[in-house]
């Protein structure tokens, strides 16, 4: 499968920010799209999500080793969705989230 990062604006449809937040990729025609892409790409989501000042987004976009902090930040923020739409389609498909001890296990 193809990954993309977005020359769309992400959608904000979830009727909250953590619905929008693991709604920040998507699979539409069969090409994974990536909002959250690299540190650069956050920022836009923060800045479109209204979660971060455009002075605030400037001022960590100057800042000395900014690009690299910003992506390991990114990269983070993707485990984290990650584990949120993991966990949300577990709910959703009516299995535990929770795990087991071994000897309980079938």
């Amino acid at each position: 499968m193809t990954t993309t990062a977005v020359p769309l604006p992400a959608p904000f449809v979830g009727d909250h920010l953590a619905l929008d937040f693991v709604n920040s990729t998507a699979t539409p025609d069969g090409v994974r799209v990536e909002w959250l892409a690299d540190g650069a790409a956050l920022l836009q989501w923060l800045l479109a999500a209204k979660l971060i000042a455009p002075a605030d987004a400037e001022r960590l976009r100057a800042a000395r080793d900014g690009a690299a902090a910003l992506d390991a930040v990114a990269q983070r923020a993707r485990e984290l969705r990650d584990g949120f739409r993991h966990f949300a389609e577990r709910h959703a498909a009516g299995r535990s989230t929770r795990r087991r001890p071994p000897s309980s296990r079938p």
